[in-house]
């Protein structure tokens, strides 16, 4: 039995095996029997009393707690809502542990649980007390299913805003290709036309960018006139260019604007149309191989019309051809200097 060390009336210091208290003269076992005839006569009212301040004092602590966690569940706090929660399942732990473990609550437990006053403890502060560990326990696994449930939602509002920023990556990827492409830069062209095969998951997107390239050639061109023009041996004025010195400039010139302007000038003889459908679909510049396929539909009739569409124009021609050549006019022979073209397949 634990030996008493202060006065259980007024607190003063009192030796182990002594009988009374010096301080306020009070008999130890007399103050006991009063305690105890006090407990006998509570009432059913001021017994439920006692145990819901038990109750209280036990659940305070965890409440606080809870609202603590509750708060940051609402705000979201993703990642650190694992660490909340097992923080506070710990504290609600260790603290009632801790204030059951304190010597003075232990003491008037001891005290009450003599007499009549055990029946409070049984009936009213145990059950509270069981109460309060299955309200715990309910309240871990409801805070895990929040805690995993903020988790999921967070990991897939992820995965929505790397998947967004991923396509806007990539439209803007192709946005440039285009601009270059509109620039004039063929490479482009045929790269935008190849990415069409390669993402199949963004066909709609690189349709539309096509159709806006295409758009943009039509009814533009280069108006800018050359003084003269380098042919094999010379260089000549407009007025002295023959059609096969057009098709030598057209194949041969490094200056885009020598070649957009032949492939402006050049007329029906025979050769003509293969030489232009070559530029259309090989020349550096955009803007010379939109001339030449516009060149090409204005000297065999060839239908429909599309801008840069050199795949569809081959494919007419190849039916078409014979029709075509019986139209046109021989190469002159005028130009000794500059090779005739070779002549059409089949002829």
């Amino acid at each position: 039995m634990q030996q008493r060390r202060e006065c259980p009336r007024c607190g003063a210091r009192v030796e182990p095996l002594a009988i009374g208290c010096d301080e306020c003269r009070v008999v130890f076992s007399e103050w006991e029997r009063e305690q105890s005839d006090r407990l006998e006569g509570l009432s059913e009212h001021l017994k439920a009393e006692i145990a819901e301040q038990a109750w209280l004092r036990l659940r305070k602590s965890v409440g606080l707690w809870m609202s603590v966690l509750g708060a940051a569940v609402t705000l979201g706090l993703g990642a650190s809502l694992w660490g909340i929660y097992n923080a506070t399942i710990d504290f609600v732990k260790q603290d009632v542990a801790h204030r059951f473990a304190e010597p003075q609550v232990a003491e008037t437990f001891n005290r009450v649980a003599e007499g009549q006053a055990q029946e409070i403890l049984k009936t009213r502060v145990e059950p509270a007390v069981q109460g309060l560990e299955t309200f715990v326990h309910d309240q871990e696994q409801s805070l895990k299913v929040a805690v995993d449930g903020v988790r999921s939602e967070f990991e897939g509002q992820l995965a929505q805003v790397k998947q967004a920023n991923d396509y806007q990556q990539q439209m803007v990827r192709f946005q440039k290709i285009a601009a270059r492409a509109k620039a004039g830069n063929a490479a482009s062209w045929e790269e935008l036309l190849l990415l069409r095969v390669e993402q199949p998951s963004f066909s709609t997107e690189i349709d539309a960018l096509i159709l806006e390239v295409r758009g943009f050639y039509i009814g533009k061109g280069i108006s800018k006139e050359l003084p003269q023009y380098r042919v094999p041996g010379a260089t000549v004025p407009k007025a002295e260019m023959t059609p096969r010195r057009w098709l030598y400039v057209l194949a041969n010139d490094q200056d885009l604007v020598a070649r957009y302007n032949a492939a402006s000038n050049v007329s029906g003889y025979v050769g003509v149309p293969e030489a232009l459908l070559k530029a259309a679909k090989n020349d550096t510049s955009l803007w010379v191989r939109y001339q030449a396929l516009e060149t090409f539909y204005g000297i065999t009739g060839a239908t429909p019309r599309g801008a840069l569409a050199v795949n569809e124009a081959e494919t007419w021609y190849a039916e078409h051809s014979a029709e075509v050549a019986s139209k046109l006019r021989p190469m002159p022979d005028d130009t000794p200097d500059v090779a005739a073209p070779p002549p059409p397949p089949g002829r």
